[in-house]
């Protein structure tokens, strides 16, 4: 009867339930971040498999924003690319990638005949002028209105349309013949 009601044995008691529970939480922890980590690893498989699979303009249309936005953004790692990067410091609606700390790159996603205005591409290029960032590039699956293209060209801002970005993600699976072919792109 004094072993039960000593004071010292309830903290004992006490002490290894705490621990007991405390390790059932890091199991639970633990098995949470199997599943985070499952999931991003399968979700970078899909992206891959997509890129590999693109043929047609038709294939980029029917991606999700999300999906678009990392498809592009596997293009460029494979494209030599050490830092790419996604941002919510500028873009209209969506995030936009860092390009190795030098080069922001919009993408917005537009039907084939849908034609970027100067507006859309002077907030690309405000959000790079605040931020110290002198290139950028501008990513549609549509085209370019003709006055968008002289904005862009004065402030540094590279165009690529759907044909072009189609090219780009064919090319991709070629990843030594890419970098030659686009290494003008990097400067």
């Amino acid at each position: 009867m004094y072993y039960f009601y000593h004071p010292e044995n309830n903290i004992i008691r006490v002490i290894k339930i705490l621990l007991l529970a405390l390790y059932f939480v890091a199991i639970i922890y633990i098995f949470e971040l199997i599943i985070i980590l499952s999931i991003k690893v399968l979700y970078n498989i899909k992206i891959r498999n997509i890129l590999d699979s693109i043929e047609t303009k038709e294939d980029l249309l029917y991606l999700s924003q999300r999906d678009l936005e990392h498809v592009i953004s596997l293009m460029f790692r494979r494209m030599g690319y050490s830092s790419v990067r996604f941002s919510n410091s500028f873009g209209e609606g969506s995030p936009g990638i860092i390009l190795d700390d030098k080069y922001y790159v919009q993408i917005t996603k537009t039907n084939f005949k849908s034609k970027i205005n100067v507006e859309m591409a002077a907030k690309l290029a405000w959000h790079m002028l605040r931020d110290s960032i002198y290139r950028g590039i501008y990513i549609t699956l549509g085209d370019f209105e003709k006055s968008t293209l002289n904005f862009c060209h004065k402030n540094v801002i590279q165009c690529i349309n759907g044909d072009r970005l189609l090219e780009m993600c064919k090319d991709a699976r070629n990843v030594s013949g890419m970098s030659k072919r686009y290494s003008h792109s990097k400067t």
